[in-house]
C-alpha cells in the first residue's frame, strides 16, 4: 500500500478487505482470497472509519473533514454517493441486521442515521460533546454513544429515535462493551484510568473498576469452565 491504513474494513462474506489511505485520499479495496488490490477509490476528502453493508454489497466511508459519508460500491470500486452527516464523524455503529448506520459526528455532537439499503440519512440527533464511538446492543433497540468529552455514555432508544439518559462515566472515555447477558455496559476511561460499569435496565452506575494507565479499549469474554 502507498501509506499506512488510517482505517481497515472487512466485507461480512469475508471476501474483501477495505483500507483508508487518508494522506493520499483514497480507498484500497483488496482480495482476500488472492491477495492483491482490486481497486483504489479515489475521493474528494481524506477517507476515515469503514463499514460494510451486511450483504457486503456496499461499503460507507467517513469523510470527516467534509462532513460527508461516501457510499462505495466494492464490486465496480467506484464512488456512488456522497451524504452530508455532522463534522468529524469519527466512528461507524452498525445495527445488526444491516439496516441502519450509526454515524459518530465528533465536531458537530451529532448522530447521523443512515438507511444503509436507501444511501439516505434518515435523522440527525444530538449527542454529548465528541461523540467517538458507538455500539448497538444484539437487539439492535439501543444504541450507546461514547461522548469523549462531556465525560459521559448517551443511552439512545433507536426505535423511537430519541435518547433516554446521558449516564456519567470516569474522564475521558474511549470504548464500550457490553457483558454476555446485555446487563452492564463497562466504558473504558482513558483519563481517570479506570471502567465505569453501568446497569442497562436501569440506566445508572453501578460501579468503578481502577485498572492501569490509559485504557484504549475493552472487551468482554467467556471464561472457560475449568473439568
Amino acid at each position: 500500500l502507498e501509506g499506512a491504513p488510517t482505517a481497515l474494513g472487512l466485507a461480512p462474506d469475508g471476501k474483501q478487505l477495505a483500507a483508508s489511505l487518508t494522506d493520499h485520499k483514497v480507498v484500497v479495496l483488496m482480495d482476500t482470497t488472492r491477495g492483491v488490490v482490486t481497486a483504489k477509490i479515489a475521493l474528494p476528502s481524506a477517507p476515515g472509519a469503514l463499514q460494510y453493508r451486511l450483504d457486503s454489497k456496499r461499503l460507507f466511508a467517513a469523510l470527516p473533514d467534509a462532513g460527508q459519508i461516501a457510499a462505495l460500491d466494492p464490486e465496480s470500486g467506484k464512488l456512488v454517493v456522497r451524504l452530508q452527516v455532522g463534522n468529524g464523524t469519527r466512528f461507524l455503529a452498525a445495527k445488526p441486521d444491516g439496516g441502519e448506520l450509526y454515524c459518530l459526528d465528533a465536531g458537530s455532537n451529532t448522530v447521523s442515521i443512515l438507511t444503509a439499503y436507501n444511501d439516505e440519512i434518515a435523522l440527525t440527533m444530538p449527542a454529548g460533546r465528541q461523540p467517538i464511538f458507538g455500539l448497538v446492543d444484539p437487539t439492535g433497540s439501543m444504541l450507546y454513544v461514547v461522548n469523549n468529552g462531556s465525560d459521559n455514555i448517551s443511552m439512545m432508544d433507536i426505535d423511537n429515535r430519541k435518547t433516554l439518559k446521558a449516564v456519567p462515566a470516569g474522564s475521558g472515555p474511549v470504548r464500550l462493551a457490553l457483558s454476555l447477558d446485555g446487563a452492564f455496559l463497562l466504558a473504558a476511561n482513558a483519563n481517570s484510568n479506570d471502567v465505569t460499569v453501568i446497569r442497562t435496565a436501569a440506566r445508572s452506575l453501578l460501579t468503578v473498576i481502577p485498572v492501569g494507565r490509559g485504557p484504549a479499549d475493552i472487551i468482554v469474554t467467556s471464561v472457560p469452565t475449568r473439568k
